[in-house]
């Protein structure tokens, strides 16, 4: 296998790998990083003190993928809807999918998943322990004052080169 580097990346093409409608064998663009995911929700600003509120990201030409892990204490909550943000990148079209790894806290209704809410922000949903259906996390949801809600997960997205 030949992998030669231009201008423009790394050029893969003498690997042979050309399967189905690959449209390019260059690697135009890999990056590492970090980022601070927050907590955020719809209509009125909730005021959210953090204790942990660490991200971490892998971009791969127009394939982002990030890690976080979050969780707020001596906090307020206002608004509607939770929402989590911060993050690095702008996701195409809102397709952002992902999963929670582990969460505790939340009165009780422990997020599973992700679903977009914005290019630069998702909604956490949650199975609806009385009628198995998924709903999204709401601010009354969440435990108030110094109670810790934790959240730790994964999401995938396409974003733009």
């Amino acid at each position: 296998m030949a992998i030669h580097i231009t201008g423009s990346g790394i050029d893969f093409s003498g690997a042979q790998t050309n399967h189905g409608n690959m449209t390019s064998e260059v690697l135009d663009q890999y990056e590492e990083g970090t980022w601070s995911p927050s907590y955020t929700t719809t209509g009125v600003n909730s005021t959210v003190a953090y204790q942990v509120q660490e991200g971490w990201y892998v971009r791969t030409g127009q394939h982002l993928k990030c890690w976080w892990n979050i969780q707020s204490n001596a906090t307020t909550w206002l608004g509607t809807y939770i929402q989590m943000g911060g993050l690095p990148f702008a996701a195409i079209n809102s397709r952002i999918a992902g999963y929670v790894t582990q969460a505790y806290g939340f009165g009780g209704d422990t997020p599973m998943f992700c679903i977009n809410a914005a290019t630069t922000r998702w909604y956490l949903t949650y199975r609806d322990a009385v009628d198995g259906s998924t709903e999204i996390l709401r601010s009354n949801d969440m435990d108030a004052g110094n109670a810790k809600n934790t959240c730790e997960g994964f999401l995938d997205m396409q974003i733009a080169s």
